[in-house]
């Protein structure tokens, strides 16, 4: 559920609309602590999904606490150093 364009448009404070064509991946861990911050928006069907599009186009500061609280939790401590950490990593572990 964690796309990578759903967690970088998290770090341009992008508005995220999930679909929910299978609802049983609503009640995953992951799934369901990324909803229960209220920074994204579930679409069970194309008329919630037409809802949800047209309130975040009307104001896309809409769930912005939610979204800063789903990157402060999924993204991590390495934003923007991933790539040299797990190098340093490696090289620790070879040495």
């Amino acid at each position: 559920m964690h796309s990578t364009i759903m967690l970088e448009s998290l770090i341009f404070n992008i508005p995220n609309i999930i679909l929910a064509a299978d609802v049983e991946r609503l009640a995953q861990p992951h799934v369901k602590r990324v909803i229960e911050t209220q920074g994204v928006s579930v679409a069970k069907n194309i008329n919630q999904l037409k809802d949800h599009i047209d309130k975040y186009l009307t104001n896309p500061s809409l769930d912005n606490i939610g979204r800063k609280m789903i990157f402060e939790n999924e993204l991590g401590p390495n934003r923007g150093t991933a790539g040299k950490e797990i190098g340093n990593y490696l090289i620790r572990m070879v040495l």
